[in-house]
């Protein structure tokens, strides 16, 4: 979990920006926003939610004129939305290299199954997740598919030791 270090926009960053100038639409939330470049691409939102567990991130996106929420994932969110934007904290713990902004547990995907449990009471029924994982991410198909969504691959981008992808989630019905 990030703690008072706003998270500066990197590859996986862009690469989701990418996908929400596309998809993005009607009532967003951000999660996880940090300096808010995902809700500066979402550029059809009708409006935008955004939401950092860290209060640094959030100051900053207020300061910017965002509405911003701090919260833990969905702890401290009300309501339903067309589109849910997350770039996780999606790898592996590494004893070496403590990263909190990319760490998302012991295996890597601890932060995306919470989020995937959650996001469900927040996504209006014909809703979308827009969601970054990596190559090093473990079992995130078999994620989606647990937790009662339909995945859609939108992009991907090799780098020297993963590959990002971006996916698009909806409700299995």
């Amino acid at each position: 979990m990030r703690q008072n270090s706003i998270y500066e926009p990197d590859e996986d960053s862009f690469l989701l920006a990418k996908q929400v100038r596309k998809h993005a639409f009607g009532k967003v939330l951000d999660m996880g926003s940090g300096s808010g470049i995902q809700a500066e691409n979402a550029k059809n939102a009708k409006k935008i939610l955004c939401v950092d567990i860290d209060p640094v991130a959030v100051k900053l996106l207020k300061k910017r004129g965002f509405d911003a929420l701090q919260s833990d994932l969905f702890e401290n969110v009300k309501g339903k939305f067309d589109t849910i934007i997350f770039n996780p904290p999606y790898l592996p713990e590494d004893k070496y290299d403590k990263k909190p902004d990319t760490t998302g547990g012991h295996y890597g995907n601890e932060i995306i199954k919470r989020f995937l449990l959650q996001a469900k009471k927040h996504l209006n029924k014909n809703g979308i997740i827009l969601l970054v994982v990596s190559s090093m991410t473990p079992y995130f198909l078999e994620l989606f598919k647990k937790y009662g969504y339909n995945s859609h691959k939108l992009s991907e981008k090799k780098l020297f030791f993963e590959v990002l992808f971006v996916y698009l989630l909806i409700m299995s019905t």
